[in-house]
Protein backbone atom coordinates (compact mmCIF):
# COMPACT_ATOMS: atom_id res chain seq x y z
CA UNK A 1 0.00 0.00 0.00
CA UNK A 2 1.67 3.68 -1.14
CA UNK A 3 2.20 5.68 1.50
CA UNK A 4 2.35 9.68 1.38
CA UNK A 5 5.25 9.51 3.53
CA UNK A 6 8.91 8.50 2.13
CA UNK A 7 10.01 7.31 4.35
CA UNK A 8 7.55 5.08 5.30
CA UNK A 9 6.93 4.28 1.42
CA UNK A 10 10.22 3.10 1.53
CA UNK A 11 10.01 0.59 4.53
CA UNK A 12 6.93 -0.95 2.88
CA UNK A 13 9.30 -1.57 -0.61
CA UNK A 14 11.86 -2.95 1.31
CA UNK A 15 9.51 -5.16 3.49
CA UNK A 16 7.81 -6.25 0.47
CA UNK A 17 11.21 -7.32 -1.47
CA UNK A 18 12.33 -8.94 1.19
CA UNK A 19 9.28 -11.41 1.57
CA UNK A 20 9.23 -11.62 -2.47
CA UNK A 21 12.89 -12.72 -2.37
CA UNK A 22 12.28 -15.11 0.63
CA UNK A 23 9.85 -16.48 -1.24
CA UNK A 24 11.34 -16.45 -4.39
CA UNK A 25 14.36 -17.86 -2.98
CA UNK A 26 12.42 -21.30 -1.85
CA UNK A 27 12.87 -24.21 -3.18
CA UNK A 28 10.65 -27.81 -3.32
CA UNK A 29 12.45 -31.06 -3.50
CA UNK A 30 10.76 -33.22 -6.17
CA UNK A 31 11.20 -36.40 -7.86
CA UNK A 32 10.39 -36.75 -11.92
CA UNK A 33 8.11 -39.75 -12.01
CA UNK A 34 8.83 -40.27 -16.16
CA UNK A 35 12.68 -40.17 -15.35
CA UNK A 36 13.25 -40.74 -11.69
CA UNK A 37 15.51 -37.88 -11.41
CA UNK A 38 15.22 -35.35 -8.44
CA UNK A 39 15.22 -32.02 -8.69
CA UNK A 40 14.14 -28.62 -7.31
CA UNK A 41 11.27 -26.51 -8.13
CA UNK A 42 10.69 -23.28 -7.54
CA UNK A 43 6.60 -23.99 -7.62
CA UNK A 44 4.89 -26.24 -5.06
CA UNK A 45 2.53 -27.78 -7.54
CA UNK A 46 5.44 -28.74 -10.34
CA UNK A 47 5.56 -32.77 -11.18
CA UNK A 48 7.82 -33.36 -13.67
CA UNK A 49 11.70 -31.97 -14.03
CA UNK A 50 10.81 -30.35 -17.93
CA UNK A 51 8.56 -29.78 -20.32
CA UNK A 52 9.41 -33.09 -22.24
CA UNK A 53 8.76 -35.35 -19.04
CA UNK A 54 5.66 -32.70 -18.71
CA UNK A 55 4.26 -34.61 -22.36
CA UNK A 56 4.92 -37.93 -21.41
CA UNK A 57 3.40 -37.60 -18.11
CA UNK A 58 0.06 -36.50 -19.41
CA UNK A 59 0.06 -39.94 -22.11
CA UNK A 60 -2.22 -42.40 -21.21
CA UNK A 61 -1.77 -46.14 -21.79
CA UNK A 62 -3.52 -48.53 -23.90
CA UNK A 63 -3.51 -52.13 -24.61
CA UNK A 64 -3.32 -53.19 -28.42
CA UNK A 65 -6.85 -55.55 -29.22
CA UNK A 66 -4.16 -56.69 -32.14
CA UNK A 67 -1.09 -57.61 -30.52
CA UNK A 68 -2.00 -57.20 -27.02
CA UNK A 69 0.79 -54.79 -26.53
CA UNK A 70 1.31 -52.09 -23.83
CA UNK A 71 1.50 -48.14 -26.04
CA UNK A 72 0.95 -44.90 -25.17
CA UNK A 73 -0.86 -41.90 -26.92
CA UNK A 74 -2.74 -38.52 -25.80
CA UNK A 75 -5.51 -38.96 -23.59
CA UNK A 76 -7.95 -37.45 -25.79
CA UNK A 77 -7.20 -40.28 -28.61
CA UNK A 78 -8.93 -43.25 -27.51
CA UNK A 79 -6.65 -45.74 -29.66
CA UNK A 80 -7.18 -49.50 -29.64
CA UNK A 81 -4.50 -50.31 -32.11
CA UNK A 82 -0.97 -49.47 -31.33
CA UNK A 83 -0.75 -49.42 -35.59
CA UNK A 84 -1.54 -48.92 -38.63
CA UNK A 85 -1.01 -52.84 -39.20
CA UNK A 86 -2.82 -53.95 -36.24
CA UNK A 87 -5.61 -52.43 -37.52
CA UNK A 88 -5.61 -53.52 -40.96
CA UNK A 89 -5.75 -56.99 -39.09
CA UNK A 90 -8.44 -55.86 -37.07
CA UNK A 91 -10.49 -54.89 -39.81
CA UNK A 92 -10.00 -57.81 -41.84
CA UNK A 93 -10.44 -60.13 -38.76
CA UNK A 94 -13.91 -58.48 -38.43
CA UNK A 95 -14.66 -58.59 -42.29
CA UNK A 96 -14.25 -62.42 -41.72
CA UNK A 97 -16.53 -62.96 -38.89
CA UNK A 98 -19.15 -60.92 -40.41
CA UNK A 99 -19.21 -62.62 -43.81
CA UNK A 100 -19.25 -66.29 -41.65
CA UNK A 101 -22.07 -64.86 -40.12
CA UNK A 102 -23.85 -63.93 -42.48
CA UNK A 103 -23.45 -67.21 -44.33
CA UNK A 104 -24.26 -69.01 -40.71
CA UNK A 105 -27.23 -67.08 -40.44
CA UNK A 106 -28.33 -68.22 -44.16
CA UNK A 107 -27.75 -71.74 -43.41
CA UNK A 108 -29.27 -71.84 -40.14
CA UNK A 109 -32.30 -70.00 -41.62
CA UNK A 110 -32.36 -72.30 -44.71
CA UNK A 111 -33.73 -75.21 -42.14
CA UNK A 112 -36.73 -72.98 -41.43
CA UNK A 113 -39.05 -73.70 -44.47
CA UNK A 114 -41.71 -71.06 -43.18
CA UNK A 115 -38.41 -68.40 -42.50
CA UNK A 116 -39.88 -65.21 -44.59
CA UNK A 117 -36.29 -63.80 -44.22
CA UNK A 118 -34.55 -66.64 -46.07
CA UNK A 119 -37.52 -66.16 -48.69
CA UNK A 120 -36.62 -62.15 -48.76
CA UNK A 121 -33.57 -63.22 -49.09
CA UNK A 122 -33.38 -65.28 -51.62
CA UNK A 123 -35.36 -63.21 -53.70
CA UNK A 124 -33.15 -60.30 -53.15
CA UNK A 125 -30.19 -62.38 -54.63
CA UNK A 126 -28.75 -61.28 -58.17
CA UNK A 127 -31.46 -59.71 -60.69
CA UNK A 128 -34.12 -60.72 -57.97
CA UNK A 129 -33.03 -57.38 -55.81
CA UNK A 130 -35.28 -54.53 -55.94
CA UNK A 131 -32.10 -52.34 -56.77
CA UNK A 132 -31.07 -54.44 -60.09
CA UNK A 133 -30.21 -52.42 -63.16
CA UNK A 134 -28.74 -55.07 -64.98
CA UNK A 135 -27.13 -53.36 -68.43
CA UNK A 136 -27.89 -49.91 -67.13
CA UNK A 137 -25.84 -50.43 -63.90
CA UNK A 138 -23.00 -47.91 -63.73
CA UNK A 139 -19.15 -48.10 -63.34
CA UNK A 140 -19.06 -49.04 -59.43
CA UNK A 141 -21.80 -50.87 -59.58
CA UNK A 142 -20.63 -53.77 -61.97
CA UNK A 143 -17.35 -53.71 -60.48
CA UNK A 144 -18.83 -54.35 -56.74
CA UNK A 145 -21.05 -57.57 -58.66
CA UNK A 146 -17.07 -58.85 -60.28
CA UNK A 147 -15.56 -58.29 -56.66
CA UNK A 148 -18.64 -60.47 -54.87
CA UNK A 149 -18.77 -63.16 -58.03
CA UNK A 150 -15.64 -63.72 -59.58
CA UNK A 151 -12.69 -65.36 -57.27
CA UNK A 152 -9.20 -63.77 -57.55
CA UNK A 153 -5.84 -66.14 -58.38
CA UNK A 154 -3.68 -62.84 -56.79
CA UNK A 155 -1.57 -62.95 -60.24
CA UNK A 156 -0.94 -60.51 -62.57
CA UNK A 157 -1.87 -61.26 -66.00
CA UNK A 158 0.50 -58.77 -67.28
CA UNK A 159 4.04 -58.78 -64.55
CA UNK A 160 3.04 -62.23 -64.11
CA UNK A 161 4.13 -61.19 -60.40
CA UNK A 162 2.24 -62.68 -57.32
CA UNK A 163 0.56 -59.50 -55.80
CA UNK A 164 -3.03 -58.37 -54.57
CA UNK A 165 -4.89 -57.68 -58.47
CA UNK A 166 -7.74 -56.07 -59.33
CA UNK A 167 -10.54 -56.61 -61.89
CA UNK A 168 -9.81 -54.88 -65.36
CA UNK A 169 -11.96 -54.77 -68.05
CA UNK A 170 -10.55 -56.06 -71.66
CA UNK A 171 -12.93 -54.08 -73.84
CA UNK A 172 -14.29 -51.37 -71.19
CA UNK A 173 -17.95 -52.21 -71.92
CA UNK A 174 -18.10 -53.52 -68.23
CA UNK A 175 -20.70 -56.66 -68.88
CA UNK A 176 -21.20 -59.32 -66.62
CA UNK A 177 -18.72 -61.92 -68.82
CA UNK A 178 -16.01 -63.68 -66.66
CA UNK A 179 -14.09 -63.85 -70.40
CA UNK A 180 -14.46 -59.87 -70.62
CA UNK A 181 -12.19 -59.41 -67.26
CA UNK A 182 -8.97 -60.12 -66.41
CA UNK A 183 -6.38 -59.71 -63.40
CA UNK A 184 -4.03 -56.79 -63.20
CA UNK A 185 -1.76 -55.25 -60.11
CA UNK A 186 -2.79 -51.66 -59.60
CA UNK A 187 0.39 -50.64 -61.17
CA UNK A 188 -0.81 -52.57 -64.74
CA UNK A 189 -3.81 -51.79 -64.31
CA UNK A 190 -3.33 -48.10 -64.28
CA UNK A 191 -1.13 -48.56 -67.21
CA UNK A 192 -3.96 -50.47 -68.90
CA UNK A 193 -5.89 -47.62 -68.48
CA UNK A 194 -3.80 -45.07 -69.71
CA UNK A 195 -3.20 -46.61 -72.66
CA UNK A 196 -6.61 -46.53 -73.25
CA UNK A 197 -7.69 -42.87 -72.38
CA UNK A 198 -9.65 -44.12 -69.51
CA UNK A 199 -8.23 -43.04 -66.64
CA UNK A 200 -9.37 -39.96 -65.70
CA UNK A 201 -12.67 -40.03 -67.84
CA UNK A 202 -15.10 -42.94 -65.95
CA UNK A 203 -18.58 -42.36 -65.57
Amino acid sequence: MPYSDQIKQKEYSKNYLQKWYQAAKKRYAKKCPVCKVSFTSRYEDQTTCSLHCAGLNRRSYFVCKTCSKSFSAPPSKKRLFCSIDCSKKAMRTITEYRSKWYTNLIKGLAKRDNSNLVRLLRQEKGNQNRNWKGKHAKYNAIHAWVNSNFQRSNMCVMCKENKPTQWANIDHQYSRDRQNWMELCPNCHASYDRSHNLRFNIE
